[in-house]
């Protein structure tokens, strides 16, 4: 999103982004699409193809679009990458971030990559969440985790995750037609104390 394109938010994601791509994607599979700044990927155009969206878009690059009704028929097994950089802790229903995630194993080509990018808080001081439950959370619709940054005391944490080849049942769980573990589909209490109430839910 813009807002965490500031250099008060982290600054702009795509450089740790870019940084990881190297040697996990062909160059010819660069198509990527996330919420971005227009011309985050321009010095890369001849191996990346990005198409930036946004809920309320602000530039006449960036489609107008809602991630949550993106037509599944079109686009399944279409994207190489999808980056979601500050994008899951601006949806407001826990059950839509799990829903985001889904849609995005759906649409990745099988080996895709998934960017997620999200405020350190969210992982690190989260009632409910913490890093092994977002590893469960992305291993149960169809993601591994290939690589993980933030620093102690940091504003962010990266998590890059590879779209793993998926079983027929498989592709049933990514689309919310099987069932998820319950420990997924409910709030379960990780941590006591003064903590935020973010979470992700299947």
């Amino acid at each position: 999103s813009s807002i965490g394109q500031g250099s008060d938010r982290g600054g702009g994601s795509e450089k740790v982004l870019l940084e990881w791509l190297p040697g996990l994607l062909p160059e010819t599979h660069g198509k990527g699409k996330g919420k971005e700044k227009p011309d985050n990927y321009d010095r890369y155009r001849s191996w990346i193809s990005n198409t930036p969206i946004d809920l309320r878009s602000r530039h006449p690059q960036i489609k107008e679009q809602d991630f949550l009704q993106i037509d599944v028929a079109t686009n399944a097994g279409q994207w190489d990458v999808i980056s979601l950089s500050l994008v899951l802790n601006f949806v407001p229903q826990a059950r839509d971030r799990g829903k985001m995630l889904r849609l995005a194993r759906t649409f990745l080509r099988n080996r895709g990559l998934l960017f997620i990018v999200l405020p350190l808080p969210c992982v690190q001081n989260s009632r409910y969440l913490d890093f092994q439950r977002l590893t469960q959370i992305l291993a149960a619709v169809g993601f591994s985790i290939v690589k993980e940054r933030h620093k102690q005391g940091g504003k962010l944490i990266y998590v890059l995750c590879r779209a793993e080849q998926l079983s027929v049942s498989g592709e049933q769980t990514h689309l919310g037609e099987e069932a998820f573990p319950p420990e997924l589909t409910a709030k379960r209490s990780l941590r006591t104390g003064d903590r935020n109430n973010f979470a992700i839910l299947l």
